[in-house]
């Protein structure tokens, strides 16, 4: 009788609770749930996340600069399959050429796109929003892409379906992502991790909101 017991009681000390399993399953990997803790601590970890938030936005930076660039390349790459495929791709030639120049134009296209947009929408807080809005549509076919909040990534037809010209791989503004990650990333949210070192969280948190606002407003 007392076996069974001691058993039952570690059984319930190592299932864990529901509420736990959902709180978990609404954060990122890197996501840590951390304790309510006294004023010292609460003072270190401050200073820690301003530490490691001066990191974060070098590495920001950096996906911003990449993105920007991988969108560029794209971009370029689309607009000249268009132009090439005027020659190649048009009611007398498409017989005989098959689009082989315009196809194998748009296809690189289509993939420094997808490589840029993932850098972009995987970093400056974006990851989450990003992420379920993926997987609520796989989840829901009903949710159409255009119903979230960027226009980005855009579905390979944008790149590959007929037409003689593709507008939406050139519709966004260039250079706004690299100019509103070199502002945030060069100069607001470091701003605010510093002064998130000098413990004053609320400040840093709502200066932080505001650089990454300017990234995401960014994003097409």
């Amino acid at each position: 009788m007392r076996r069974a017991l001691t058993a039952a009681l570690l059984l319930l000390l190592l299932v864990p609770r529901p509420d736990a399993d959902a709180r978990a399953a609404e954060r990122l990997d890197w996501d840590v749930e951390e304790q309510e803790a006294g004023p010292v601590v609460s003072v270190l970890r401050s200073q820690r996340d301003g530490v490691i938030g001066l990191v974060d936005n070098v590495m920001d930076l950096q996906q911003g600069i990449f993105a920007e660039g991988a969108l560029l390349i794209s971009s370029a790459l689309m607009l000249a399959s268009d132009a090439v495929g005027l020659v190649d791709d048009n009611p007398v030639t498409q017989h005989v050429t098959r689009a082989v120049a315009s196809k194998s134009l748009a296809k690189p296209a289509y993939l420094f796109h997808v490589v840029g947009a993932e850098a972009i929408l995987g970093s400056h807080g974006l990851e989450t929003e990003s992420y379920l809005e993926d997987s609520l549509a796989q989840l829901n076919p009903l949710v159409e892409p255009e119903e979230s909040g960027h226009m980005l990534p855009l579905h390979p037809l944008d790149f590959v379906g007929d037409a003689y010209f593709h507008p939406r791989p050139q519709a966004r503004i260039p250079g706004a992502i690299l100019l509103s990650a070199v502002v945030a990333d060069g100069l607001i949210r470091p701003f605010g991790n510093v002064v998130r070192i000098f413990g004053f969280a609320g400040t840093a948190d709502r200066i932080e909101r505001f650089g990454c606002g300017l990234v995401r407003r960014a994003v097409p």
